[in-house]
């Protein structure tokens, strides 16, 4: 068992405690209910009908990779929020040669602005600064604009914009 825990470290509103540590597998069920959440904010892509048991079966997989971390937020035992890093190859002609690449990052809409998210991305950095990364990406999508200030707030800037047509 992953002994990576911040406990004690957050409160919500109503002054209970929030932990953030590395998920269990006990923790996929939930995790797969965030991921239904996290389809549906994301109404404007296309999802293949069975991407939920795909997503979850990859999560299980990484488990226990250096190059991998997976975070919960937890509330009373609910699995209240989830994050993925990883440490991969950047693009072939690109330095650095690699790269931390935040992969999902959700936080149940209930419990956003209280501090978890913060936490789960002290969580990610932690994961790559123990590992000589000096860059993170992740990809938000155009019309997220909550998500592209928090993001904002924690210094990342739009690097390059990608573009799809449908034919």
């Amino acid at each position: 068992k992953d002994a990576w825990v911040i406990s004690d470290l957050i409160q919500d509103k109503s002054g209970k405690k929030m932990n953030i540590r590395s998920y269990e597998l006990s923790d996929l069920e939930q995790i797969g209910f965030l991921f239904d959440e996290f389809i549906l904010l994301n109404a404007s892509l296309t999802y293949r009908d069975d991407c939920r048991s795909i997503y979850l079966n990859w999560i299980r997989s990484i488990r226990g990779k250096s190059n991998y971390k997976v975070l919960v937020g937890e509330k009373n035992e609910d699995i209240i929020a989830f994050a993925v890093g990883m440490i991969q190859s950047n693009k072939p002609l690109l330095l650095p040669q690699r790269i931390g690449y935040i992969g999902m990052f959700i936080v149940h809409s209930k419990y956003r602005r209280q501090g978890i998210g913060k936490s789960l991305y002290k969580g990610l950095i932690d994961l790559f600064a123990s590992n000589q990364i000096k860059e993170i990406q992740l990809t938000i999508e155009m019309n997220k604009f909550t998500a592209k200030a928090f993001w904002s707030d924690h210094g990342f800037i739009p690097t390059y914009e990608q573009k799809s047509l449908k034919l």
